[in-house]
């Protein structure tokens, strides 16, 4: 009775005596889980930030976007008109709040010297569909929200700061925006950044007939809106899509629903679009990285449990429960998995908010990361998973009745443990061989994608933003005449071959887009009317950017103010809307903005050189039309950043007043352009190299163990005159049987991942046979390498000391 107590007390102290007794093993096992918990702690941070529960914003799965489609034009997805809102605000019972949103560049004139700002014009009831209230003061009244009525700011926390040295006392201050005077009504609290690039919002101001009565495809706004009580989402998108009906019914039988339609997307998938692929392709990633190191875990506990199977079969023997056996085991695991856990977090904490620093801007702007609820539910709950997945499979073969004899009979490991060990090797390295395969076609995409013509030349490119104020050039003639004279300042510049004026450069996201009419060519029956980007340039525009003229001319100093109203298009819109005839001496009418085509050009990417644009492009004289944003670009024949005080101070000659932002080169944005895919990339290769890494520290494990419990063996092998090249190759041989069975398993899994990632490279073939075989190349090295070292060391076995210590 007394030797059968002090079995099961032993039982239950094991674990922890144990670990105290190996603090060594136990401190690489935690380290490893760690690394692999951190990984997925670091990447869940984003996407919970990103994805699931963006900060400052109140039940964001309430929210819904409404948006345009014209099916036929494969235009997808697009801003709502002012008209399509007022619609939208009479549905009822589905939503309880909307908000028209339109962002705009201003100038802050009440500091030493003019400061650009990014501001958000939005419809009143804004802040009460995003569920928040300014920390100081309030929010816009209804009254407000109406032409000349809408003289009232609030400022995001960040502005707040930096303008006004954080002074409680701004409220009710009156500030110069654009030259004009608007009351500061309220200051956000830091947490709310929406659109992430505004710094401060403002009464939209729409005169009330835009919403009944103005132009249909006039599609300028962002629309998003809260759902009311008990709705969900499926009835908003079904609400949209009656509203759309109706207006195709009432105003535009001929259109049809694949003309033109009105559908609903959630907000959480609208707003992260752009990043939303590339972060779950990393989270299941770090899934597979996070599986390896929980593999190498029940790998390593199993040779572990080898050297105490005698001692474990002994307890069972006399009296031990095989369940205390197992939940010993888990014990062990919980040990070590909560160890783990705890590193993981704050590893994952930091590497998140490093990821952070190191993240291209357009996707870390506004984003704020928090160690919240969800994060460290997330984690404890690796972490248990971590710990069930690592304990049950060794204490299953720890206490397994079938083994008692065996545990009190052989030397070394089970046939079965080493099957079971070498089974979840083979694993690794396919899962290994998975992610490298990965980062290698993200990599080729990345490659082929940079190489990609975009329609023009970005090399010696200095470019800048400029936003005039209304109040100081409140007409046309006056915004041209300054256009004008910092033309000829700058092209006197030294180094400056040609400039011009472009209101949309590409990659800026500052240019419009529209519907038009073509002059005695209405739309066939069910056809949707043409549309396009909309851009207004200067004449030198060609030569600066140099892009090709197909046909026809290009604008001159004389297409100006009280001239025949001309326009340009490019060869794509050329192509989709007059395929079969010459579009040069045909007039299009957009909204009001009326051209006479005179020319066609080469097609300019305004986005991602990769993705083929759906839209053409049709541009207006910037003379006949001057715009109040615009954009410069220099072209030179030297180090384009050298311009940049030249060009601040030829601005400034002219308008004391005027603030210039966003001064780079062109290049740069094209780089900044390619700086996600580039950081997916990194992140990918990152999680493939620490995946290879841990396949390679089990290898090494595998066959150093299996030398340890074989060095009898090997020693008789070597006294009866087995040479040390034969030993090399038969311990190695076991290496390679493992690396060839994890290859063979990794590329059938790598192949499923190519195919399904196919939408998210560009240019590469699902079996691509360079990385495939690259990759396989280099994990069989990797194996081979991690196998030659337990090897070598198994042939330089002393035979005597072996057979000495058998």
């Amino acid at each position: 009775q007394t030797i059968l107590e002090y079995s099961s007390q032993f039982v239950q102290d094991e674990s922890h005596t144990r670990m105290t007794r190996s603090p060594g093993f136990a401190a690489i096992l935690i380290g490893v889980l760690g690394l692999g918990i951190g990984a997925n702690t670091a990447v869940f941070s984003v996407v919970n930030s990103i994805l699931l529960h963006p900060t400052g914003i109140w039940q964001p799965d309430r929210l819904v976007v409404p948006r345009v489609k014209y099916a036929k034009l494969h235009l997808g997805a697009i801003s709502l008109s002012p008209r399509d809102f007022g619609d939208l605000r009479q549905t009822r019972g589905v939503f309880s709040a909307s908000t028209a949103i339109s962002t705009s560049n201003l100038n802050y004139t009440g500091a030493s010297f003019p400061v650009r700002l990014r501001a958000a014009a939005v419809t009143h009831q804004f802040f009460d569909v995003f569920g928040v209230k300014p920390r100081l003061g309030r929010s816009f009244y209804p009254e407000e929200d109406l032409p000349n009525r809408n003289g009232e700011a609030i400022l995001s926390d960040g502005l707040w700061r930096r303008l006004f040295s954080a002074d409680p006392a701004v409220i009710g201050r009156r500030a110069l925006f654009n030259g004009e005077s608007f009351e500061i009504v309220g200051v956000m609290p830091p947490e709310f950044q929406y659109p992430t690039t505004a710094e401060l919002w403002m009464p939209l101001g729409l005169p009330p007939s835009q919403y009944s009565t103005g132009i249909r495809w006039d599609e300028t706004l962002l629309v998003v809106a809260r759902l009311s009580g008990d709705a969900n989402f499926q009835q908003a998108a079904t609400a949209i899509n009656l509203l759309s009906g109706q207006v195709l019914a009432s105003e535009y039988r001929e259109i049809g629903p694949d003309g033109w339609g009105l559908f609903a997307v959630p907000f959480l998938t609208f707003n992260n679009a752009g990043v939303r692929s590339y972060l779950l392709i990393l989270m299941v990633a770090v899934g597979l990285v996070l599986l390896i190191a929980c593999s190498n875990m029940v790998g390593f506990m199993l040779a572990r449990a080898s050297h105490h199977s005698r001692e474990y079969a002994v307890r069972v023997a006399l009296g031990a429960s095989r369940w205390h056996i197992l939940g010993q085991s888990l014990a062990e695991c919980s040990i070590i998995s909560i160890g783990g856990g705890a590193l993981g977090l704050m590893l994952g904490v930091a590497a998140s908010h490093l990821l952070l620093v190191v993240s291209p801007p357009q996707f870390s702007q506004g984003l704020v990361l928090h160690t919240d609820v969800f994060v460290l539910g997330f984690t404890a709950g690796v972490s248990a998973l971590a710990a069930i997945l690592t304990g049950v499979a060794p204490g299953l073969y720890t206490c397994h009745v079938s083994s008692l004899h065996n545990h009190l009979t052989q030397r070394g490991a089970s046939p079965s443990r080493q099957r079971l060990r070498s089974a979840l090797l083979g694993a690794e390295l396919a899962l290994a061989l998975t992610l490298l395969v990965g980062a290698g076609i993200f990599l080729r995409s990345l490659v082929l994608l940079q190489q990609v013509y975009p329609g023009y030349d970005p090399s010696g490119l200095l470019t800048a933003q400029l936003a005039l104020p209304t109040e100081r050039f409140k007409s046309g003639t006056s915004r041209a005449a300054f256009y004008r004279e910092v033309l000829n300042r700058v092209r006197a510049l030294p180094g400056v071959t040609d400039a011009a004026w472009v209101a949309g450069l590409p990659l800026t996201r500052l240019g419009g887009s529209g519907s038009f009419d073509i002059k005695g060519h209405p739309p066939l029956a069910g056809q949707p009317w043409p549309h396009g980007y909309q851009r207004y340039v200067t004449p030198g525009f060609l030569h600066v950017l140099r892009v090709p003229l197909r046909n026809g001319r290009f604008f001159t100093e004389a297409d100006a103010e009280g001239s025949e109203p001309v326009c340009v298009i490019d060869d794509l819109l050329a192509r989709q809307y007059w395929p079969d005839r010459d579009p040069v001496g045909e007039e299009i009418d957009a909204g009001g903005k009326k051209g006479r085509i005179i020319g066609v050009i080469g097609h300019v990417h305004q986005g991602d050189a990769g993705r083929e644009d759906a839209k053409g492009e049709y541009l207006f004289p910037l003379y006949q039309q001057p715009v109040q944003d615009s954009g410069l670009a220099i072209r030179t024949a030297g180090d384009p950043l050298t311009l940049a005080a030249g060009l601040r101070e030829a601005i400034r000659a002219v308008d004391p007043a005027q603030s210039t932002y966003a001064v780079r080169t062109m290049q740069s944005r094209v780089d900044e352009s390619f700086a996600p895919r580039r950081l997916a990339v990194t992140l990918l290769a990152g999680f493939a190299v620490f995946a290879v890494a841990l396949a390679a520290l089990g290898i090494y494990g595998l066959i150093g163990f299996s030398v340890s419990q074989r060095r009898p063996e090997i020693g008789l092998r070597v006294a009866l005159g087995a040479s040390p090249n034969q030993v090399l190759r038969m311990v190695m041989a076991q290496g390679v049987r493992l690396a060839v069975v994890g290859t063979a398993a990794g590329l059938v899994a790598s192949t499923v991942l190519a195919r399904l990632v196919r939408s998210q490279v560009f240019q590469v073939e699902p079996l691509d046979p360079v990385t495939f075989a690259g990759m396989s190349a280099v994990l069989l090295a990797v194996v081979l390498l991690a196998s030659y070292l337990p090897a070598h060391r198994a042939a330089s076995i002393d035979p005597a000391d072996a057979l000495r210590h058998e």
